[in-house]
């Protein structure tokens, strides 16, 4: 029986180029996924940079001889003498008038309260807290540690008017630090107008300047 020439070939042939088109196209499709989803980790990485505030430069502050104190109930001070004292860093754009912070829109943002306590014997960071007035309502309280110093921090809902029993009333929230070596203790406030708030991160970044010396 006479067999037709070159029919097989084609066939081979056109398998071939079917496969490799499949293979080209399953290619193409691959690199442009991965290609999206570079884009998108780049879209993801580009809005997490807009949206975190970044400190451009810092001005340091160390404060004069004889400003420390002690206490008895974290709420009232009374000035001492000591030779320790404290340094700490803050954004450029903020301006400290004696114990208080403006940010650059001249807003109160933060100040000492009261800044650096020397401890009594067996004395930590907010043991004991004296708030008869209720002129603020601690929402929590935590334990953790910056720098290698002992940091306990309170989220606080500040009354502006006296007290939640006023009606009308207004509030702020004050994110309240203590550093403590257990023989001394820093203490600042940062204020907000929300309960949580990007703004945790520079406060965070100004309290890993502080030394004391």
């Amino acid at each position: 029986m006479h067999q037709k020439k070159g029919f097989t070939p084609i066939i081979i042939i056109g398998i071939v180029v079917l496969i490799l088109a499949i293979a080209g196209g399953g290619g193409y499709y691959l690199m442009n996924k991965n290609k999206q989803s570079e884009n998108n980790n780049n879209h993801e990485q580009q809005k997490h940079e807009n949206q975190t505030t970044k400190i451009t430069g810092w001005k340091k502050y160390i404060p004069d001889s004889g400003s420390v104190y002690d206490t008895n109930d974290w709420s009232s001070y009374n000035l001492i003498n000591s030779n320790t004292s404290f340094s700490i860093e803050y954004p450029n754009d903020w301006s400290l008038d004696y114990s208080v912070f403006q940010d650059s829109k001249g807003e109160k943002i933060a100040e000492f309260s009261p800044g650096l306590v020397v401890l009594n014997d067996g004395q930590k960071c907010f043991d004991v807290v004296n708030n008869e007035e209720g002129l603020f309502e601690t929402l929590f309280q935590t334990e953790t540690s910056i720098n290698g110093l002992q940091c306990v921090f309170r989220k606080n809902k500040i009354y502006l008017d006296g007290g939640p029993s006023l009606a009308g009333v207004g509030y702020w929230y004050g994110n309240e630090y203590c550093l403590s070596d257990g023989k001394n203790a820093f203490v600042m406030t940062f204020y907000d107008k929300e309960l949580d708030s990007e703004k945790t991160e520079i406060f965070n970044q100004i309290l890993s300047t502080f030394k004391f010396f």
